[in-house]
């Protein structure tokens, strides 16, 4: 009757490297904002309709789960002077490279009529972005997700003409 044995494990200031979890997202996701600096030029714009641009957005997911981007730039307004959402699906474990062409679309980094103000105000172009996660409740059978600590979400995004590389172009500018 004694075919078993018990090992006793004892310790302190444990850290997890990697586990088998249910995930419930959280309400808020995950949130960030920041800004992009155009380059200094002496030539400010306070508004402009691009002729040639394009917003690119990379991101390479390590995580197993699927996301959704939602990124919202302010300065970039359509036709109806609103600013646009952007919505970008992705699979678990997996990359992708975005182009959305802004062609038409104005880009406005000053609305006031206060010249100095204008001059002295940096050429920045402000973005926030949430992501939603895969909500993972473990009521699926055998729907077990593996995280590691190390595991990442890296996001970038890029302005440019109609290719990488190109030059952005403006028409109607003030």
């Amino acid at each position: 009757d004694n075919d078993y044995f018990i090992v006793i494990i004892d310790g302190s200031d444990l850290l997890v490297n990697e586990a088998i979890v249910t995930i419930i997202p959280k309400q808020d996701g995950i949130q960030d904002m920041g800004s992009i600096s155009l380059s200094s030029s002496e030539n400010k714009v306070a508004s402009a309709f691009f002729k040639k641009g394009s917003l690119g957005i990379k991101i390479d997911s390590e995580f197993d789960l699927a996301l959704t981007l939602t990124i919202e730039i302010s300065t970039i307004q359509n036709s109806l002077n609103e600013y646009d959402t952007w919505i970008i699906e992705l699979p678990r474990k997996s990359s992708v490279d975005t182009i959305f062409s802004l062609r038409d679309k104005k880009l406005v980094l000053y609305s006031g009529d206060n010249f100095e103000e204008f001059i002295a105000l940096p050429q920045d172009i402000p973005y926030s972005y949430y992501i939603e996660l895969e909500e993972v409740t473990g009521q699926i059978v055998n729907d077990e997700r593996t995280i590691a600590a190390t595991d990442k979400i890296n996001i970038s995004f890029s302005f440019y003409g109609d290719a990488p590389g190109d030059s952005i172009s403006f028409s109607q500018i003030t």
